[in-house]
């Protein structure tokens, strides 16, 4: 079966105008297309590469901020300690120092005590003396 397309002159030229206007629109339609979509695909691969990169960076970040974090309240922890065990040793301190005053003043007092105890038991004593002097007289005139 023929289709009855004989080849000529018109023929050539429309192949050849094909021809021409397929390089036109490939060089006019197709190329800047195509360039815009590397550009395009160049450009997300580049947002995209950022993107983890930062994200990278803000894990790293947060990691070192954690440890910044943990470092930091074992710090205060320890300050903490510190302060109430010096605390407690000043308050030890303190008690042992009254105690030790209390203990003076306590002996002081008592050795006071016993100081006039003892005037006085001499005084009574030189009161007894001249009380049993006048008795004796006494009995002895009387």
């Amino acid at each position: 079966m023929s289709i009855g397309v004989i080849p000529n002159e018109t023929l050539f030229v429309e192949i050849v105008l094909f021809l021409v206007f397929v390089a036109i629109v490939n060089y006019m339609v197709l190329k800047p297309y195509l360039g815009i979509a590397k550009e395009r695909q160049d450009q997300a691969d580049k947002t995209l590469k950022e993107a983890q990169a930062l994200a990278k960076e803000r894990e790293m970040l947060l990691k070192e901020a954690q440890e910044i974090l943990e470092k930091a309240k074992k710090e205060a922890q320890q300050i903490l300690e510190e302060a109430i065990k010096k605390a407690n040793d000043e308050k030890q301190r303190i008690l042992k120092e009254a105690e030790e005053k209390a203990e003076l003043e306590y002996r002081t007092q008592i050795e006071k005590i016993k100081q006039e105890l003892e005037e006085q038991k001499k005084v009574l004593e030189a009161s007894l003396d001249s009380l049993v002097e006048s008795l004796v007289e006494k009995v002895i005139k009387g």
